[in-house]
């Protein structure tokens, strides 16, 4: 099993943070260099507990289709995506929200998932997600905190 985890400090609120998490279009506009669209159940908006997307792009060639669903919500601290259909033996992405004092969040990424293909297939899947987590991150960064900046907010 390989593990990615990413750190990422947002100066907004974490109910901010945690509800710009959960945007289907959001998600969408993070991979679009990936080929990435949902093509069922949930595919814009906002997704919540026990919903399902399920996800297609081209790999290696081939058509991949995953499935998720969200398995655990604890707004504005926790939730977490799995994988129910899908190319991975596992696949599991949780998301905490953590606010200090000051208001900011740092916002985690704990991304597992195993291959049946053997470690290798493993070391040549992180990269990809692991930059497709950075670019979702950032683009959340980024919608967080020009909401906050929003009067009444």
């Amino acid at each position: 099993m390989t593990t990615i985890e990413l750190v990422t400090l947002i100066r907004a609120p974490s109910s901010l943070c945690f509800t710009i998490s959960l945007s289907i279009d959001l998600e969408v506009e993070a991979a679009k260099a990936y080929s990435i669209r949902p093509i069922s159940g949930v595919t814009s908006g906002t997704i919540g507990p026990g919903e399902r997307v399920q996800w297609r792009t081209r790999q290696f060639g081939f058509w991949i289709k995953h499935t998720s669903e969200i398995t655990e919500y604890d707004p504005p601290i926790l939730f977490e995506d799995t994988m129910v259909r899908g190319i991975f033996s596992s696949f599991r992405h949780r998301h905490h929200f953590y606010q200090s004092g000051s208001g900011d969040t740092e916002m985690r990424d704990e991304l597992s998932f195993s291959l049946p293909l053997s470690f290798l297939s493993e070391r040549l899947a992180a990269p990809r997600l692991r930059r497709l987590l950075i670019v979702r991150n950032e683009l959340i960064r980024k919608t967080a905190e020009e909401q906050a900046l929003v009067p009444g907010r």
